[in-house]
């Protein structure tokens, strides 16, 4: 593979999928958060409100919050926002530093292969700290456990 296939099939494809799913993950976390901020606030004025009907619009902001908050700990979009921006910031760099070959590429007798190096080292370690972060994820009480502890 040569440097313009690799920029172009491997290198900027990667760039553009992290920038895209970070900005994704971004959006959805903003949006989930701000929804369930929303409806938290409304909960105290709705509260005062006279009895009858609100009292179900409670429990049905009680279980959309519930529910939201659930899929962003199921989702992780936070956190992967963060490391999804922090990997495209990281490969953009290299690219730059070796487009300018400053840092370690003007030095050096293999700018490319080193290039080559650091950001597959990049992308194979932002895929082993994807799978660790949803290694543990939060699951759904199964239908298998007791709650009387028998």
């Amino acid at each position: 593979m040569d440097e313009d296939q690799y920029f172009t099939e491997r290198l900027d494809d990667q760039i553009d999928w992290y920038d895209a799913k970070s900005q994704s993950c971004q959006k959805w976390y903003k949006r989930l958060k701000g929804t369930i901020c929303f409806l938290a606030i409304l909960v105290a004025p709705i509260s005062l409100l006279e009895w009858g009907y609100y009292r179900y619009i409670l429990s049905i902001f009680g279980v959309i919050i519930a529910a939201l908050n659930f899929m962003l700990s199921l989702n992780k979009y936070h956190e992967n926002w963060i490391q999804y921006r922090m990997t495209c910031e990281l490969l953009r760099h290299e690219r730059y530093l070796y487009l300018t070959r400053a840092g370690e590429y003007g030095q050096s007798d293999a700018p490319f292969q080193n290039l080559v190096m650091r950001c597959e080292s990049i992308i194979s370690s932002e895929n082993i700290d994807w799978a660790q972060l949803h290694r543990n994820e939060p699951s759904l009480p199964s239908a298998s456990h007791s709650s009387t502890g028998s």
